[in-house]
């Protein structure tokens, strides 16, 4: 009603200002954002920091029993006895170890953990302990060692003395045949006869490790060696020299041409074919691209020295002086199974290429390895070629040797430090079943190079990096078409504001100028 008495040209005026208000209105929030971060000139950018954990040193007391069922761990029915009450923890100078079992092939517990003379020697912050395989101290003993594969029914003590510590110690993956076997025998004696497990997971009460880094700048040692963010200190001092692209020549002088000059490319050695990681696989597939020196069981080369096979002369004088690279290949996927293999290569100036369940930036320092998992093999090959070819980069694998030194045995300095700190004494319930589920077993598919299997194992690091650069491609084409339609927007929304004002300006100046006159 109001529109039919308005004269033709207020109606024009009236429809423009209206479109403006609707076309304002309808104008989505983001696009003006774009729109209002682009006038204001501000750039948005992502920035990649290393995966490096700088935490504060962790409470190692603060892991407990898994599962714990009760204070103290008394065994249950069985013939077993317990002696004498339960006195209040007390500390004493030394805590008495005892190996109850061998260690495996009967080798000694201290060739494979050390001993406290080494302890002391590598800074442990707690070293008062002292190893014996006499049954007959059972009685002063604090902690009592068991072998998975060798703790059995028929061989345990009759008598359990207060205070005592059982530890089930297991170094290999539940889905290998000696860890299924020592899972049978747990399950016949029961967990809750266990205080505390020392497995190669974290997880556990003590870690079972097979090596770690040794701070050279400073004397005590963490308690927990072979994790990363029990080296914060040194850690920061490591990350601001790579972050700074500082060489190996730089931190390490003449010595650097020792780690680049080698003259082949990548070796493996090993005695178990197949594997249920299929790691035999990977390594065939990748010597298409490039050769691998194979040696052991798995391959045709030999590393013989004065006739017979000794790993140590093998590393010495084969693969210190003539390999770049080293497979470190593991032949179970569960997480955080690390073995020997990854610290061998280390030690002897080799770079290892990783294959297995572990999240290996927990136990080495960044930059110090390449995760085969990450790579096709045939994408692997380029990038072991393109560093033989580049010296300066290749060195810079090897520059965390500035601020580490490798050790490639376990450690006992995690149980003598509880020994002498933690007076909690609890029992597990059912450690079979805490084991299946951190360690998550898996096994790789027969034969995945022949098909599009091998996705399920390798992390397709292209394809991934592909998927982000599309996405981010079709991101900055659609803020650039929202940005297009947005000046459309508003270039309509000027011309309309200017016709309008023009003929709200021609209708007016002629009122106020028959007014005027």
């Amino acid at each position: 009603m109001i529109l039919r008495k308005l004269r033709p040209q207020w109606k024009l005026v009236a429809v423009i200002w209206a479109a403006f208000a609707v076309i304002s209105i309808t104008t989505p929030n983001t696009e003006k954002k774009i729109i209002l971060r682009r006038l204001k000139g501000i750039v948005f950018s992502s920035s990649i920091e290393p995966d490096v954990n700088e935490q504060d040193k962790l409470d190692i007391l603060e892991k407990k029993a898994t599962a714990v069922s009760s204070k103290y761990s008394f065994p249950l029915g069985r013939d077993f006895q317990l002696k004498g009450t339960l006195p209040p923890f007390n500390v004493k100078k030394n805590k008495l170890i005892l190996f109850w079992t061998p260690w495996y092939l009967g080798n000694k517990w201290q060739d494979r953990f050390g001993n406290p003379k080494l302890l002391q020697y590598e800074g442990c912050p707690e070293y008062r302990c002292d190893f014996t395989n006499q049954k007959s101290r059972l009685s002063e003993v604090d902690a009592v060692l068991f072998k998975s594969d060798s703790f059995l029914i028929t061989d345990l003590p009759r008598i359990r003395h207060p205070n005592q510590r059982w530890v089930w110690v297991e170094v290999e993956a539940p889905i290998s045949l000696r860890g299924t076997n020592a899972m049978g025998s747990l399950e016949d004696i029961g967990s809750h006869q266990i205080n505390w497990t020392m497995t190669y997971h974290s997880d556990s009460e003590i870690i079972a490790m097979n090596g770690y880094f040794v701070t050279i700048k400073y004397k005590q040692q963490p308690v927990r060696p072979n994790l990363m963010e029990y080296h914060a200190p040194t850690m920061s001092l490591y990350m601001n020299a790579l972050n700074n692209k500082k060489t190996l020549y730089e931190v390490m002088g003449k010595e650097w041409r020792e780690f680049v000059s080698r003259p082949k490319l990548v070796a493996w050695m090993s005695s178990h074919c197949p594997t249920s990681s299929r790691r035999e696989d990977y390594v065939h597939e990748l010597n298409k691209y490039v050769p691998v020196d194979m040696y052991g069981r798995c391959g045709k080369e030999s590393c013989f020295v004065r006739g017979i096979l000794r790993e140590a002369e093998c590393w010495t004088k084969v693969m210190r002086r003539l390999y770049l690279f080293y497979m470190t290949m593991e032949n179970s996927l569960c997480d955080e199974y690390i073995t020997e293999k990854l610290y061998h290569p280390l030690k002897y100036g080799l770079v290892p290429v990783v294959y297995g369940s572990a999240n290996y930036s927990k136990f080495l320092p960044p930059n110090s390895f390449i995760n085969a998992r990450d790579y096709h093999p045939r994408e692997l090959a380029q990038l072991l070629t393109d560093l033989q070819r580049n010296p300066v980069e290749y060195g810079r694998y090897h520059l965390w040797r500035g601020y580490w030194k490798i050790v490639v045995y376990g450690s006992f300095c995690e149980l003598c430090y509880r020994l002498h700190n933690d007076p909690y004494t609890g029992h597990h319930k059912d450690i079979p079943q805490w084991r299946s589920e951190i360690e998550k077993c898996k096994d790789a598919p027969l034969n995945m190079f022949h098909s599009p299997a091998w996705k399920q194992i390798i992390h397709d690091r292209n394809a991934n990096e592909t998927h982000i650069k599309k996405e981010q491609t079709e991101l900055s084409l659609g803020e650039l078409k929202n940005s297009k339609i947005l000046i459309l927007y508003i270039f309509i929304i000027a011309f309309l504001a200017a016709i309008g004002t023009i003929l709200l300006m021609r209708t007016l100046c002629p009122l106020l100028l028959t007014k005027l006159k």
